[in-house]
């Protein structure tokens, strides 16, 4: 089972059509070409057993937060993107290998799981290649 949390500002209600003890997700609008990440996490719950969890975020912050491990007891083990870049006006679903960003933000860089790199620069400004930072790299498998 997947969990998805939202915003509370970015929900659409809707009750119609709901069953007694039937809980709905809501849907949320992104703006494109913003970039989701789908992160996959882990909880140990007993010495044998732990509980997955999915959670969908636009916000490259808390990506960062979970792969520094600053939301124990929640471990960070997997991170897929979706994103939608110019020529293509459908979004693509990759399974991120590593994450970039500069130092003071702005563009962020990301190897996927073809071994294709992605550059995303919403800010439209320069920056270094060079001084890209490595926020989060996908464990061996």
């Amino acid at each position: 089972m997947s969990f998805f949390r939202t915003y509370k500002k970015s929900e659409l209600k809707s009750v119609h059509g709901a069953e007694p003890g039937e809980q709905r997700w809501p849907f949320v609008q992104v703006g494109l070409p913003t970039p989701i990440y789908l992160m996959q996490l882990e909880r140990a719950v007993e010495e044998d057993a732990t509980i997955d969890y999915e959670i969908l975020t636009a916000d490259l912050a808390e990506l960062v937060n979970f792969s520094e491990g600053r939301y124990p007891p929640l471990r960070l083990v997997s991170v897929d993107l979706l994103i939608s870049i110019p020529p293509v006006s459908r979004r693509t679903f990759h399974a991120l290998r590593e994450v970039w960003v500069p130092p003071q933000g702005g563009a962020y860089r990301f190897i996927v799981d073809d071994q294709v790199t992605l550059d995303f620069n919403p800010l439209q400004n320069r920056f270094d290649p060079d001084a890209l930072q490595c926020i989060f790299r996908a464990p061996a498998a």
